[in-house]
């Protein structure tokens, strides 16, 4: 099981005319998997293929302001994963490589819009290093690159009026923290 929360905690986009008044850009994420694990070996500390299905919902805000260049957006959908997992230094320290795809089937742009979602598709990858440091501590790492692509159809009131509109979002995030683990070094899974 995976669940996470990022809370955006807010930034400021320029652009590149003088005298252009800043505009608040503001993004939060909630993602939640279920996983399957299997084990290449009868050791829990063996190389593993998971498999997983959740939810991902992304909110947008900014700044609202006439044009209306960038909206407020929600996009929500299922995420299905596939990861392979490599245990290194006899498991003190792990690697995960996952491939990530979804369908936001639900996309939302309130005030200001784009036109009626008709095309959508989000691919991602990540990677994961986690370490014990000591007892149930440890290090955690992880690189994150994920696309969504929303293709629009009609007319849609942001900017001057666009039709048939498309954008093609594209983030890379590094994240780096303390790990705790639910079990200590060296229990069962199977307790």
């Amino acid at each position: 099981m995976r669940a996470a929360l990022e809370l955006g905690l807010g930034t400021q986009l320029v652009g590149p005319e003088r005298g252009e008044p800043a505009v608040d850009w503001n993004e939060t994420r909630f993602e939640a998997l279920a996983r399957f694990r299997t084990f290449f070996g009868v050791r829990s500390d063996a190389p593993a293929l998971l498999m997983g299905t959740g939810v991902r919902v992304e909110r947008t805000t900014v700044t609202h302001r006439e044009p209306a260049l960038l909206v407020d957006r929600l996009v929500a959908g299922p995420l299905a994963e596939v990861a392979f997992e490599y245990p290194l230094l006899h498991g003190d320290l792990a690697a995960r490589l996952s491939a990530l795809a979804g369908l936001p089937f639900f996309v939302q742009e309130p005030h200001r819009d784009s036109g009626d979602p008709n095309g959508r598709l989000a691919l991602g990858a990540r990677l994961e290093l986690w370490s014990r440091l000591s007892g149930r501590w440890g290090l955690w790492a992880s690189a994150d690159l994920a696309s969504t692509s929303l293709a629009f159809r009609g007319e849609g009131t942001r900017g001057l009026g666009v039709r048939d509109a498309k954008t093609d979002d594209l983030r890379l995030q590094a994240l780096a923290g303390l790990r705790w683990s639910l079990l200590p070094r060296g229990a069962s899974a199977d307790l």
